[in-house]
């Protein structure tokens, strides 16, 4: 192999062919020598001296004159080394050095055999080629340069695959989509079905007999009669009493009324109602962290009031009202900076009372999860469903501290008599988003979304709860799998309205209406609802269904983007279940979903939620507003006989 050497190796190179020479002479001249025979017996090499002309001693020299005092030539010819007649060291005219070479050697270290180099201080690689320092054990000689080794081995063996690389980081939400070109006008609705006949008026006083006056004008003494205005007729005296009395003829008067906003805008929040005042919980307020706001509406004087902040920040948890107190179940939590990220559900169970203004933390969920359906029965509560989720990311390390998730089949049972959980048979079916209603005491299960780890799945699913018995049967299946559909109950059937399906092209929000009757499990398709969306707000009053705001989406991966739309919605429908008919109302003011609507007396109030223009413009909601319907009315003014 060939060896490119430094100035100082081949110095030392050198004195270890003057230290063989010496072995082979005992006195050598000093002198370069000239016409020598380079492969000869022995002969002597004249004409040097060292200092004053002695001989070279092999004991050591004094006063050697570097300049004339050398072992070498002094003409073009080669310098060699030999032992028992056999080469084993030449310096070429050139300065190339070789080492048991056969011929001339063509580097300037050219050596037939092996190196051994002892004690290596420094092994480095630079720019392709290895960087060696070493000096020999005993000190005598040290290279203080370093060597640039053209030392090439053998291929190495494949080297094993690497461990998998730590999960990246949940993407960022992407873009939002273009907004879809306007659609024409839509139809003017159906005339509004006649109002209910009003309660029959009491008799009137009898009039007295004659020919002069009026029927019913006049009246025996101590009696009264009514009439359109304060102005009493001749004989009467107006009472300073009045009553209210109802058209039956007239259509009712329906309008929508800006109350005072929410102080926390947010949406995905819980809601409850005790004693006529609203409590909206938690959700999400656009912080990167999940709400803990808590603050009480109070319709009688249009007022809020921040309330004492829930213990748990937290969105999408389950609110249930028992015995006027609230209980805010599950949900998840989230935080995110730069550094570190957090998405994980939640098991807590926080118990709230108005009265006192404070929160209490009871006995937590055995399951931990969001996306779950709670529902009173006898003043248990019931966790049913719903999706575990626990992400964690170290952005600062590169690394997934945990991740995992499932859906939820678990049915939980809580007492808040005595505090205590108690784990109830499984649903059949492990879901979320799904809806859940009471019929007779029975909890129904329907729809819904779920997975097995390799593919979704949306469901049709109906299953049956009894928590007398703590069993579950399977029901005869909704005609149509969905989720974020609504559920509503009204004489004891239950209306799957709306949602959000797909298939391997086509996604999109529904318009589906279905009816379930629990006494004879079967299904009936309704009339379709006017406006296709999910994730709106759904009241109940006077046993009409009010389906309040909500998404509209559609997406054909075929054609898009010639058949892609979406926008928030502010429309206003009711559902009439006595004529299975739908009657477009007056439109809420703000358009929106994931908002709250609470149902008090005759008036729903919508609070809350999310917003979407399509111009860009988008976010947290704080607006409140109120919905109420009444009949047509007169006033009558009671009037007394003189």
């Amino acid at each position: 192999m060939g060896i490119r050497k430094s100035g100082l190796f081949f110095m030392a190179t050198i004195m270890i062919v003057a230290v063989l020479f010496c072995g082979l002479n005992e006195e050598v001249l000093a002198q370069g020598n000239s016409g020598g025979n380079t492969s000869g017996g022995g002969s002597s090499m004249g004409g040097g001296t060292v200092g004053g002309g002695t001989l070279w001693a092999t004991s050591g020299n004094p006063g050697t004159d570097p300049a004339l005092n050398f072992i070498g030539t002094t003409d073009n010819v080669d310098l060699v080394i030999k032992t028992n007649s056999d080469e084993k060291l030449r310096v070429t005219s050139d300065g190339n050095v070789g080492i048991g070479t056969t011929s001339a050697p063509a580097e300037k270290l050219d050596v037939n055999g092996s190196i051994k180099v002892d004690s290596v201080n420094e092994i480095e690689t630079v720019d392709g080629d290895t960087k060696v320092l070493v000096h020999d054990t005993d000190n005598v000689i040290k290279y203080k340069s370093v060597l640039t080794l053209s030392l090439q081995g053998p291929a190495g063996a494949a080297g094993a695959d690497g461990d998998q690389g730590p999960e990246g980081p949940q993407g960022a939400i992407g873009p939002q989509g273009i907004q879809g070109s306007q659609g024409p006008q839509g139809p003017v609705g159906p005339q509004g079905a006649q109002g209910s006949v009003g309660p029959q008026g009491g008799q009137g006083p009898k009039g007295d007999t004659g020919d002069t006056g009026p029927q019913g004008q006049s009246a025996p003494s101590g009696f009264s009669i009514v009439g359109a205005t304060e102005t009493a007729p001749p004989g009467y005296t107006y009472t300073g009493l009045a009553f209210t009395a109802y058209d039956t003829g007239a259509q009712s008067v329906e309008q929508w009324t800006a109350k005072a906003p929410m102080p926390t805008a947010r949406y995905n929040s819980g809601v409850g109602v005790v004693n006529n005042r609203i409590y909206v919980i938690g959700g999400t307020d656009g912080s990167s962290n999940t709400s803990n706001a808590n603050e009480e509406y109070d319709p009688a004087t249009d007022s809020w009031t921040t309330k004492s902040p829930v213990p748990t920040t937290r969105s999408n948890s389950s609110v249930s009202v028992v015995n006027n107190r609230i209980y805010a179940i599950g949900g998840y939590h989230y935080e995110y900076d730069s550094s570190h990220y957090l998405y994980t559900s939640l098991n807590t169970n926080d118990e709230y009372d108005p009265a006192t203004d404070t929160w209490t933390a009871k006995t937590p969920m055995p399951t931990t999860r969001y996306y779950h359906s709670v529902s009173v029965v006898n003043n248990r509560i019931y966790a049913i469903g719903g999706y575990h989720y626990e992400y964690e990311y170290d952005y600062d390390n590169q690394v997934s501290i945990k991740n995992e998730s499932y859906p939820v089949a678990a049915t939980e049972e809580y007492n808040p008599a005595t505090d205590s959980w108690t784990t109830q048979s499984p649903m059949p079916t492990a879901r979320y988003i799904h809806s859940v209603s009471v019929v007779n005491n029975r909890i129904y299960a329907i729809g819904g979304y779920t997975w097995d780890n390799t593919s979704y799945t949306l469901l049709d699913a109906n299953e049956e709860y009894d928590p007398a018995t703590g069993s579950w049967i399977v029901k005869s299946p909704m005609p149509t799998a969905r989720y974020y559909h609504s559920a509503s109950v009204v004489n004891n059937r239950i209306y799957a309205i709306g949602g959000y399906t797909w298939d391997n092209t086509i996604s999109k929000s529904l318009d589906v209406n279905e009816e379930y009757d629990p006494n004879a499990d079967t299904w009936t398709t309704r009339s379709p609802m006017p406006t296709d969306r999910y994730v709106a707000g759904v009241g109940v009053l006077n046993n009409k269904i009010y389906v309040i705001g909500g998404y509209h989406y559609y997406y054909d991966s075929d054609t898009y983007p010639d058949n892609y739309e979406y926008y928030v919605t502010d429309t206003n429908e009711e559902y009439d279940p006595a004529t299975g008919s739908w009657t477009t109302k007056s439109p809420m003011p703000t358009a929106r979903y994931y908002h709250t609507v609470s149902v008090l007396g005759n008036k729903t109030y919508a609070i809350g939620g999310y917003y979407d223009d399509g111009n860009g413009n988008y976010g947290l909601l704080n607006s409140n507003e109120e919905y109420s319907i009444t009949s047509a009315a007169v006033t009558m003014y009671i009037h007394q006989k003189d």
